[in-house]
C-alpha cells in the first residue's frame, strides 16, 4: 500500500494522542520512568559507599548510607507499582481513542472503495491485529529512554573505573540491531500471510454460522474444513518462517554480548586488585557491569518492541490518511430536499478499486420524477453499479451523474442519501428489536410506531411482525438469549420495510429486492411496488428504480431499461420491447423456457394483465 507512514513521525502522534487523553497521568509517568532509571545506579553507588565506610570503620558514615540504602530500596517498590499503574491507565485510554478513530474512519467513509479494495483491507486487518502494540507505544519509549538514561549513569561511572567498559554498550548495540533486523524479517512475513489469514477467519464463520449448517451438513462441510486448514496452515507457516528468521540473529548477538560481558568484567577484577582497589569499586563494578547486561537487553527488546510498533502505528495513519482521501470535497451547495428533477447518469463509466475493466462504459439514462424505471440483464451486467453510482455510494470514474442538472459531486452527500431509500439482496440482519430493526430505516423515527406500521404495510410484513412473540418488541437474532431468528425470506421482508421508512424520499431503490422470497410474496410486493409508483407519480416527486434479474413481473414499470456489458442496449416499454424481439425479448423467452413454459405460455405471460 503507498504512502505508508515511516519514521518517528507515528511516535510522535502517538505520543500526542496520550498527552491529550490524560495529560496528568501521561508526565507522571514519564516522570516515574526517569526516576525509576537513575535509582539502580544511586543504589550501586550506596553500596559502594556503605561497604567502604564498614572496611574503613566509619561506624556513623556507614549507619547513615545504610539508612540511605534502605529508604532507596524500599521506594523502589512502590515507586514501580505507581508507574507501572500509571502506564497501564494512559495504555488503555491511547488504545481506546486509536480504535475509536480507526471505526470512525473505516465506518464513516463516505464511499464503499476501502470496503471493496483488498489491499486496503489487509492495511486494516495488520493494524487490528496489533492495535495494542501501537497503544504501548508510550510505555515502549518510556521505558527505552530509561534504559538509555540508565546505561549512560552506569557507563559514566564505570568509565571512571575503567576505559573498557565503555566498549560494552557498543557491543550492546549490535544485539539491538540484530533484534530490529530480524523484527523486519517477521512483519515481512506476517504481511506476506495476511491475505491467508482473511481468507482462514472468513473460512471458519461461514462454516461456524447456523444458517450455513445445513447446506455445509450436505456436502459442503468436509470440503470447507479442507479448505480452511490448508489455507490456516499455509499462513502459520509463512509465520513461523518469519520467527525462526527473526531468531537466529538476536541469538547470535546475546552471545556475543554475553561473552564481552564475561570478558569485561574480568579485565576489571583483574585491573581493581592489581591497583588495589576498594571493596566498594569491586561491588561498584559487579554491580554496575550487571545493569548494563540487564539495560542492554531491555534496551534490545523494547527497541524491537518500539520499532514493531512504529511500523504498525505507521500502518495505522496510512490507513486513516487512504480513508481521508475517499473523502469528497466540500459540496458547492447543500442538497435542497424540495428540488425536483430528473436523475440522469451522463455518458458514466465506472471501474471499481484494482480492476482493469469498467463496470460501466458510457451509459446514459435518465430517471425522471414519479417514474418507476426497472432495470433488467444479466449476471455482471452492470445493474448493480447503476445503483451504487444512483445513491451515491461511489462516484464516476468518468461522466457524470446528475440531479436537475446538477452534478453530484457538487451536492453534499449527507443530504442526497438523506432523500434517497434503498433495500438491497444482502441485505442486513439487524439483530435488534423487530420495530428498530425497520425503523433504523430513518433513524429519527425509529421509535415512531405508526410510521413502522406502515412501513411494514408497504413490504407486505405487517403480518410476519404479528406472529412475533412480543410483536414489535420481539428481539430478532442469536445475540439475544431469547431471540427469535427468522427466515431469509422474513429478514428481507424487513429490509424492505425499512426501504419504506422514509417520507417521500427522491430516490428508491430496489436491488434485487425479491430473491429470498417465494414468488407469490414477490408478486405481492411488486404489486406494491405499482402502487407506491403510481402515488408517486401523482405528486411527481421522486422515482423507484428495480434492479432484478427476475422479469415475471416488470411489467408495471414506466419503462424498463436492459443493460449489457455494462451499457444501456434496449430501453422502452415492455410492450414496446416485447414487439422489438430484441434483448428484452430473448430474456423473457429464456426465463419462460426455464420455468418450463411453451412459447405460447411466455407470450402469454409477457402480455397478461397485472391486477
Amino acid at each position: 500500500m503507498t504512502g505508508l507512514a515511516t519514521g518517528w513521525r507515528a511516535v510522535a502522534t502517538v505520543a500526542a494522542t496520550a498527552v491529550r487523553v490524560d495529560p496528568p497521568r501521561a508526565l507522571l509517568a514519564a516522570l516515574g520512568t526517569l526516576t525509576m532509571s537513575v535509582q539502580p545506579v544511586v543504589l550501586a553507588l550506596l553500596v559502594r559507599a556503605t561497604a567502604n565506610a564498614v572496611v574503613d570503620g566509619a561506624t556513623g558514615a556507614a549507619a547513615g548510607y545504610a539508612v540511605a540504602l534502605a529508604v532507596a530500596v524500599g521506594a523502589q517498590i512502590p515507586l514501580l507499582w505507581f508507574t507501572f499503574g500509571l502506564r497501564t491507565v494512559v495504555e488503555e485510554k491511547i488504545r481506546h481513542a486509536i480504535e475509536l478513530r480507526l471505526a470512525d474512519a473505516t465506518m464513516t467513509g463516505w464511499s464503499l472503495a476501502h470496503h471493496e479494495d483488498p489491499a486496503v483491507a489487509d492495511e486494516i486487518s495488520l493494524v487490528e491485529q496489533d492495535i495494542t502494540r501501537v497503544a504501548q507505544i508510550l510505555v515502549f519509549a518510556l521505558t527505552l529512554t530509561g534504559a538509555v538514561v540508565q546505561l549512560v549513569f552506569a557507563v559514566v561511572v564505570l568509565g571512571a573505573l575503567h576505559p573498557v567498559l565503555v566498549l560494552l554498550p557498543v557491543v550492546g548495540l549490535v544485539q539491538v540491531w540484530a533484534g530490529q533486523r530480524g523484527d523486519t524479517r517477521r512483519q515481512r512475513s506476517l504481511e506476506q500471510a495476511v491475505s491467508g489469514v482473511r481468507l482462514a477467519t472468513a473460512l471458519f464463520r461461514i462454516g461456524s454460522r447456523r444458517d450455513h449448517a445445513a447446506e455445509l451438513a450436505l456436502g459442503g462441510a468436509a470440503g470447507l474444513r479442507r479448505r480452511h486448514h490448508e489455507v490456516a496452515t499455509a499462513a502459520q507457516r509463512r509465520r513461523e518462517r518469519g520467527e525462526y528468521a527473526a531468531t537466529w540473529p538476536v541469538a547470535a548477538s546475546a552471545v556475543m554480548f554475553g561473552a564481552a560481558y564475561v570478558g569485561a568484567v574480568v579485565v576489571v577484577l583483574l585491573s581493581a586488585v592489581a591497583t588495589a582497589a576498594s571493596i566498594g569499586d569491586v561491588l561498584l563494578t559487579i554491580t554496575l557491569a550487571a545493569q548494563v547486561t540487564g539495560q542492554v537487553a531491555i534496551a534490545a527488546d523494547v527497541g524491537v518492541q518500539l520499532v514493531r510498533a512504529r511500523r504498525t502505528a505507521g500502518r495505522y495513519l496510512a490507513v486513516l490518511a487512504r480513508l481521508a482521501q475517499e473523502q469528497p470535497p466540500d459540496p458547492a451547495v447543500t442538497t435542497d430536499a424540495a428540488a425536483s428533477g430528473p436523475v440522469a447518469l451522463d455518458d458514466v463509466t465506472f471501474r471499481y478499486p484494482g480492476s482493469a475493466t469498467p463496470a460501466l462504459r458510457g451509459l446514459d439514462l435518465v430517471i425522471r420524477p414519479g417514474e418507476t424505471v426497472a432495470i433488467v440483464g444479466g449476471n455482471g451486467a452492470g445493474k448493480t453499479t447503476i445503483g451504487k453510482l444512483l445513491c451515491r455510494l461511489y462516484d464516476p470514474t468518468e461522466g457524470q451523474v446528475r440531479y436537475a442538472g446538477r452534478d453530484l459531486r457538487a451536492l453534499d452527500v449527507a443530504g442526497w442519501r438523506a432523500g434517497t431509500s434503498a433495500a438491497y439482496q444482502d441485505f442486513v440482519r439487524f439483530e435488534l428489536t423487530a420495530g428498530e430493526g425497520v425503523g433504523i430505516g430513518d433513524l429519527p423515527y425509529v421509535d415512531d410506531t405508526a410510521r413502522i406500521g406502515d412501513a411494514l404495510h408497504a413490504a407486505d410484513a405487517g403480518a410476519l411482525v404479528t406472529r412475533l412473540p412480543a410483536g414489535l418488541a420481539t428481539p430478532l437474532g442469536d445475540s439475544f438469549p431469547d431471540g427469535i431468528d427468522l427466515s431469509t425470506g422474513q429478514w428481507q421482508r424487513l429490509a424492505v420495510a425499512r426501504a419504506f421508512m422514509r417520507d417521500a424520499p427522491r430516490l428508491v431503490v430496489f436491488d434485487e429486492p425479491t430473491a429470498s422470497l417465494d414468488p407469490e410474496t414477490e408478486q405481492r410486493l411488486f404489486q406494491q411496488y405499482a402502487a407506491e409508483s403510481r402515488q408517486r407519480r401523482e405528486s411527481g416527486d421522486g422515482a423507484v428504480v428495480i434492479i432484478t434479474h427476475r422479469l415475471g413481473s416488470v411489467r408495471f414499470a414506466d419503462r424498463i431499461v436492459v443493460v449489457d456489458a455494462g451499457t444501456v442496449v434496449e430501453t422502452g416499454t415492455h410492450d414496446e420491447l416485447i414487439g422489438a424481439g430484441g434483448r428484452y425479448a430473448g430474456l423473457m423467452q429464456t426465463h419462460a423456457t426455464a420455468y418450463g413454459l411453451t412459447t405460447s405460455a411466455a407470450a402469454s405471460i409477457a402480455t397478461k394483465e397485472m391486477p
